[in-house]
């Protein structure tokens, strides 16, 4: 796990490619990768180099998802909105997996959406 260090600022969000052994039992044993940063705060998100850096680091991680074969992804998003409207526009319709949007409401989670860009 990547962990920063408290005088960096943290950046939004930098991934860590790490299976939560905990959350396999939740997540019925498939694999769990958290998109991230370690230390969230309300000002993550200050100008617009923090949604290229954002970009730049979600298009990546994308590309790494779709290399490894995955069909079909879960997502439970908490992000500030700015970061949700960018993950939105770097979805590639034509190759991306499907995602179901997870949304947490009165203590549990619920599919909220299903992007199923059928490509198949």
């Amino acid at each position: 796990m990547q962990v920063l260090s408290d005088k960096q600022k943290p950046r939004a969000p930098q991934y860590f490619h790490n299976l939560f052994p905990g959350a396999s039992v939740a997540a019925s044993g498939k694999p769990i990768v958290r998109f991230g940063v370690a230390n969230p705060t309300p000002h993550l998100v200050e100008d617009e180099s923090d949604i290229q850096h954002f970009r730049m680091v979600f298009v990546k991680f994308m590309a790494e998802v779709r290399n490894m074969g995955y069909k079909h992804i879960h997502l439970f998003p908490a992000m500030p909105l700015s970061l949700a409207v960018e993950l939105g526009r770097q979805l590639l319709p034509k190759v991306e997996p499907t995602i179901d949007v997870w949304d947490a409401q009165h203590g549990k989670f619920v599919q909220t959406l299903q992007l199923d860009f059928n490509h198949e």
